[in-house]
């Protein structure tokens, strides 16, 4: 073992490699890179699309919508013909269902809450529940919590998408001091893993305070390493959360706010 160990870490091992990372920076210096769009054209111009083996982190506070635009997003890779994974830690798979037949089946989701869908309504449900199906481009997990079988499961569907909600609940069989150190590591392995496989993943985040004002990416909670790691940050901010009885304040008005853009511009 520790003969392989130095011959894979030697001086020329280690020119050869650096060799190859210029040439392959030569080869590709005016290429497009290949990324992921999200279906948002004003997102989609701002970034130019996610670069494939990255990270997103996107908070908001509860009942401000993120579930609901990461599944969109996730949605939307049907156009692109992109393989998606959607890991659902706080819902179930047939709640996550609902929604993304409420979504484009343009069904409210009340109906499908309480089971008040007429019989048309149903039929263009389950037309779309067999379109999924037959394609298999769409996976929605709701029994994989541990970081490392996330990782695995990337690793193993290798999709070009990947949405996991939400950080706070994933676990690890790793043992540390606080739930700090727990996320650091968290956040780390969904770095590597990205990196590793050239796919991109969505990882949804709690924040860390209830006030009124427009959050950051400080706000996000245990937001150590997420700023650190995150190549993209995005942030939700919905004020009628926060103050309902305003009158002047729009129910539906959601503010997408993108802190940070590690390939471009705000």
């Amino acid at each position: 073992i520790i003969d392989d160990e130095k011959k894979n870490h030697n001086y020329e091992n280690s020119k050869e490699k650096s060799k190859i990372g210029i040439e392959d920076f030569v080869s590709n210096i005016n290429e497009p890179k290949p990324s992921i769009l999200t279906g948002f054209h004003s997102l989609d111009k701002t970034t130019g699309g996610f670069q494939k083996g990255t990270l997103f982190y996107l908070g908001a506070r509860p009942s401000t919508g993120k579930t609901t635009l990461a599944i969109n997003i996730a949605m939307n890779q049907r156009k692109f013909n992109a393989r998606t994974v959607i890991f659902s830690l706080e819902m179930s798979s047939s709640m996550i269902y609902e929604r993304i037949a409420a979504a484009e089946c343009s069904i409210p989701y009340v109906k499908f809450s309480r089971r008040t869908l007429s019989d048309e309504e149903k039929g263009q449900a389950i037309q779309l529940a067999e379109q999924i199906k037959k394609d298999e481009q769409l996976f929605v997990l709701d029994d994989v919590y541990s970081i490392e079988s996330i990782c695995n499961t990337i690793s193993e569907l290798k999709p070009d998408f990947a949405v996991v909600d939400f950080i706070q609940i994933v676990t690890t069989s790793k043992k540390f001091i606080d739930t700090r150190s727990t996320i650091n590591y968290i956040s780390s392995e969904f770095k590597r893993v990205a990196k590793n496989t050239g796919c991109v993943i969505l990882v949804l985040s709690q924040l860390s305070r209830n006030g009124k004002d427009a959050p950051t990416m400080s706000d996000l909670k245990e937001s150590g390493s997420l700023e650190q790691d995150g190549d993209y940050i995005a942030l939700l901010h919905r004020p009628y959360v926060l103050d309902k009885k305003n009158p002047d304040i729009q129910p539906e008005r959601t503010e997408f706010i993108m802190d940070k853009n590690k390939f471009g511009g705000n």
